[in-house]
Formats: C-alpha cells, structure tokens, sequence
C-alpha cells in the first residue's frame, strides 16, 4: 500500500522497492495499490494509472500494460463519433494529444484516457514504454 508521500521520501520509496525486490525474489506477483486509509486528500493518487506508472518507473519494468475497454486512443470519443479514428502508436505525448483524450471515461473510473495517456507520459519519462488498450485477442497488444 503506497502513497504519494512514498514516492517523495528516498527512505520509504527505497523500502517499497526493496520490498517489491524480494517478493519477485520469492517468485510472487506483487499487487500494489494506494493506502486509501491513511492517505489525505492532497496525498492521493486519485488512480491507479498514475500509480502504476509511478511503480512501473520504480522497478524499471520493460513495460507498462494499462488495460481498459477500449481498444486504444481515438481522435474522438468512438462512442459518441463512430468517425473517430483509433490512433495506433504515439512516439510523443503532446498537450495536444491530452487534450484530445479528455477527462473521466465512466461513472466508475476516476480518471479515463486522459489518466491513462498522463501515465503513460510519466512511464515514458522514465524510459518505460506504455501499452493502452483492451486485449481480446493475441497479437492485439503490440508495442
């Protein structure tokens, strides 16, 4: 369970990864998650693409696979604009691009594309290539 305040504090960031170090050491899938009970307001994430991303920077993972139900970025909003056009690959995240993904996706997401593409900038600043998308079949997650 981590907070913000983890991530800005060299001892306990440096303990979270320890910490993440010898579970994989014991061949067990670490599960991280915001400690919504101890973390204030101005303290939490607000989601899980931001801490994943936070994380995935931490461990110097290969990659980051955010995982939604849609099958990528588009021009437009594909369920309100059938037009819009699925973006395939993104080299740079411009304020133009998250602009274009604008904000909360559903009524139980917090954070939408928009949250998605802000955490995959911050992987992508740590030399962590990103994944967003849905995967239903092989071969549909390429990077």
């Amino acid at each position: 369970l981590l907070t913000r305040a983890d991530f800005s504090n060299r001892r306990r960031i440096q303990n979270a990864l320890m910490t993440i170090e010898e579970l994989l050491e014991q061949r067990t899938v670490p599960v991280v998650n915001e400690n919504d009970t101890v973390a204030t307001d101005e303290l939490k994430f607000g989601d899980n693409d931001t801490l994943s991303a936070l994380v995935a920077n931490l461990v110097k993972a290969k990659r980051l696979l955010i995982l939604t139900d849609t099958d990528g970025l588009y021009t437009e909003d594909p369920r309100i604009n059938p037009e819009a056009i699925r973006i395939d690959r993104v080299e740079v995240i411009s304020e133009d691009l998250v602009k274009l993904a604008g904000g909360s996706g559903s009524s139980v997401g917090t954070g939408g594309m928009r949250s998605k593409i802000e955490a995959a900038r911050i992987a992508m600043r740590g030399g962590v290539p990103a994944f967003i998308g849905r995967v239903l079949e092989p071969g549909d997650m390429q990077l």
